[in-house]
Order: C-alpha cells, then sequence, then structure tokens
C-alpha cells in the first residue's frame, strides 16, 4: 500500500527479472510507472478502479515469457506483453463497460503485466520507434488487457486501438498504428 493513506493513486509495483532491461533503458521503471498511471487515470477506465487499486508489472526475458505463454496459453514462443487478471468477483474489472462494485477497504487486485525485453527491444527497432515508447504502447496495451479489452476480431481491436491512442497522445506519443 502507499505509505501516505490520504494518497488516492494506484500502487503499481515493478519487478525487473531481466537486468538487461536496464542496460536498454536505465529509465525503464520511470516509464512503465508513467504508461500505467495514464492508462489508468484516463477516461477509458473511469469508475472501473478503486482509489486502492493495485497492479504488478514485470519486465522479464523473452525466455520467460515464452515459458508462462506456454503454460497459460499453449504457445510455445516469446510475445511482447501477457497480462493475468487477477480478479473473476463482483468487482472484476475485466469485462468492458462492466461498472466497479461499492468501495471496499481491500485493495483491488487488476493483475499483473509482463513484458519480453528481446521482443519488446527488437520490435521498436524494427519499426524505428523509440524504445521508451514502444514499452509505453506495450504496457497501455496490457493494462487494457487487464480490463477486458481485446483484440480478436476487427471490432475489439478497433475499441482497443482507440483506447491506446488517446491514452498515448496523453503521454505524447504518437499512433503506435502508423509507420
Amino acid at each position: 500500500m502507499p505509505d501516505d493513506p490520504t494518497d488516492s493513486s494506484p500502487l503499481i509495483e515493478i519487478t525487473i527479472e531481466d537486468p538487461q532491461w536496464l542496460v536498454c533503458l536505465p529509465q525503464a521503471d520511470a516509464v512503465v510507472r508513467r504508461a500505467v498511471a495514464s492508462a489508468l487515470s484516463g477516461e477509458a477506465l473511469a469508475g472501473k478502479i478503486r482509489s486502492s487499486a493495485e497492479v504488478s508489472v514485470v519486465l522479464a526475458s523473452d525466455e520467460r515469457v515464452r515459458e508462462l505463454n506456454g503454460l497459460y496459453r499453449a504457445q510455445d514462443k516469446a510475445t511482447n506483453v501477457l497480462s493475468f487478471p487477477a480478479c473473476d468477483g463482483p468487482d472484476d474489472p475485466s469485462e468492458p463497460g462492466l461498472p466497479l462494485a461499492d468501495e471496499s477497504p481491500y485493495p483491488q487486485l487488476l493483475g499483473d503485466v509482463i513484458l519480453a525485453r528481446q521482443t519488446v527491444c527488437r520490435e521498436a527497432d524494427e519499426q524505428d520507434k523509440a524504445l521508451s515508447d514502444h514499452l509505453s504502447h506495450l504496457v497501455v496495451h496490457g493494462v487494457l488487457h487487464l480490463f477486458g479489452y481485446d483484440h480478436q476480431s476487427d471490432g475489439e481491436a478497433e475499441v482497443m486501438e482507440g483506447l491506446e491512442m488517446i491514452i498515448l497522445q496523453d503521454l505524447g506519443i504518437g499512433n503506435p498504428y502508423v509507420s
């Protein structure tokens, strides 16, 4: 929990599992924290987040993400970001548009977002994007997945990408879907 009990900011727990993240992007912690905070404070998620919300972000290696992707999604490959929503109850945020139930004295655990360093760095390089911008985009993308947004159909993708662009614009980052 935050040190200041009057602080209504979400708790953002960042674990740097792969220390090479800090070689590639020394300010990775700050970039992630800013992207999560922006995603959670935006209108897209208004009414879905308690003041005591908590989210965890893990900066991992491709090997770790490949392992998790195989275990939980039956896909034997690394991917840039994985999201694991934390709850399935009446306060479950994983249904887009679902209002948040009454306040609770307990933190609202949102879930985990896990990013694969080698894949994220390679994609940023291939797409000629600043690593900090690409990481920010993928963190926002992962946070939206925690709330049930997806891109399996064209309609879902259009909604999710639109939200991403709004949040990224607030961060001063251009449309990630334009080359």
